[in-house]
């Protein structure tokens, strides 16, 4: 008796080809995430909250994610499709 099972693959996000087309035009896909965190109580802050950025860069979709010529290990065959995008950024910078 066979267990496999067939998945059927699901659409694209309806989001992706407008992400992917704006993403394909920049320059460098390179983007400022910003949030907000509570203020200090030592804080000199006129509010409750203070912003917090990073920079980010898109890498590209998780299983279409480009080589890397630093790793040697075996490639997994690309036969996955995901709407996941993937971002990096250097953790030596601050909040």
């Amino acid at each position: 008796m066979s267990t496999t099972t067939h998945h059927r693959p699901s659409p694209p996000a309806p989001w992706r080809s407008t992400f992917e087309s704006h993403v394909s035009s920049m320059p460098s896909p390179e983007f400022i995430f910003a949030t907000v965190a509570p203020s200090s109580s030592s804080s000199s802050s006129p509010t409750p909250y203070v912003p917090r950025l990073r920079y980010c860069i898109y890498r590209g979709m998780w299983s279409q994610l480009p080589e890397n010529k630093h790793n040697t290990a075996p490639k997994n065959p690309r036969v996955y499709d995901s709407d996941m995008p993937t971002f990096t950024t250097d953790v030596r910078m601050q909040k």
